[in-house]
C-alpha cells in the first residue's frame, strides 16, 4: 500500500484509503508495515495519524460539497495539527 498524497488526491482514492483502516482503535502492524516497509520508529503510530488526516480530510471534503465551510475549515484546521505533528518519514507531501 503507498500512502497517496492525501491532499492531492481524488475522494475516490482518500475513501479507499480511509476504508482500508478500521474507524478506530489500533492499526495493526501489517498494515502500518505495507505503509511503510522499512518499520521506522514509530511506523504504527505515523499510520494512526494518516487515518485521522486521512478521515478529517475526507469529512472536511464532504462538509465543503454540502456548503458547510464553517465545519470544512475546523475539520482542515485538525489536518494542520495532525501534519505538524507527523513524522518526516509519513509526510507524502
Amino acid at each position: 500500500m503507498n500512502t497517496p498524497n492525501l491532499d492531492d488526491c481524488s475522494q475516490e482514492e482518500r475513501i479507499a484509503f480511509c476504508d482500508a483502516f478500521p474507524v478506530s482503535g489500533r492499526v495493526p502492524r501489517t498494515l502500518a508495515a505495507r505503509m511503510f516497509p522499512d518499520k521506522p520508529k514509530g511506523y504504527v503510530r505515523a499510520a494512526e495519524q494518516l487515518r485521522a488526516y486521512a478521515w478529517n480530510r475526507r469529512t472536511a471534503y464532504e462538509c465543503r460539497m454540502r456548503g458547510d465551510i464553517i465545519a470544512a475549515l475546523i475539520y482542515e484546521r485538525i489536518c494542520d495539527s495532525i501534519y505538524l505533528r507527523l513524522p518526516a518519514f509519513a509526510r507524502a507531501w
